[in-house]
């Protein structure tokens, strides 16, 4: 990055920021998504959430996602409460803890809030998606959840995992426009384009007594 900076090379910056490197950014708008999941749930009884990331350390995005999930529990505080949970190798066995400590939360709860997980993307997901499996929760039941990416699978397991699907054609449209407009004559500033995702509805995030 920095011998770009030296050469003056153009350069686009997809989904991931570098600090101190001037150049155009195209990514899914990271906190308008996290918003409307956080309020799909909320809509549907959700309200004791857990967002669970890969270790967001030097990585922009997983910074921001976690960052706008705070944000919208802070929004309902009193009404709804949340937390953060980075997963890595090492900690695999504490989110299983943590999403069991997650039900019984909302079990405990005398305002019939119900539990649900947010995964930051499909990596995430399939481990969620194994320790569900392994404990014969119910989706969508016992526990509630959306993910961050829409693999092809999503539909497959369970009653169908709800997910933000990302806008991967227009970022890779919206990224080569911008360096072909660099490789002309024309420099315009360096630009922001945050690109929306679309909620993708399933089972796993319905509202209490609707069938899968």
């Amino acid at each position: 990055m920095e011998g770009l900076n030296r050469h003056g090379k153009p350069a686009v910056l997809v989904d991931r920021r570098h600090s101190g490197l001037q150049a155009d950014f195209v990514a899914l708008d990271s906190s308008a998504a996290m918003a409307s999941v956080c309020q799909h749930l909320f809509d549907n009884g959700y309200r004791e959430l857990m967002y669970v990331t890969e270790p967001k350390k030097g990585v922009s995005s997983r910074r921001e996602r976690v960052t706008a999930f705070n944000k919208c529990i802070a929004s309902h505080a009193g009404r709804a409460a949340g937390q953060v949970f980075e997963y890595s190798e090492e900690s695999d066995g504490l989110l299983e803890d943590a999403i069991l400590a997650l039900i019984l939360r909302a079990e405990a709860a005398k305002d019939d809030r119900r539990a649900a997980v947010i995964s930051g993307n499909a990596v995430v997901t399939l481990r969620i998606a194994a320790i569900v499996a392994d404990r014969d929760w119910k989706l969508g039941a016992e526990l509630g959840f959306v993910g961050f990416d829409d693999p092809e699978w999503a539909p497959l397991i369970g009653p169908g995992l709800s997910a933000i699907a990302q806008p991967t054609d227009a970022i890779g449209r919206a990224a080569a426009t911008c360096l072909i407009e660099r490789l002309s004559e024309a420099q315009p500033p360096p630009r922001q384009i945050l690109l929306p995702g679309q909620l993708v509805v399933r089972g796993s995030s319905r509202a209490a007594g609707k069938p899968a």
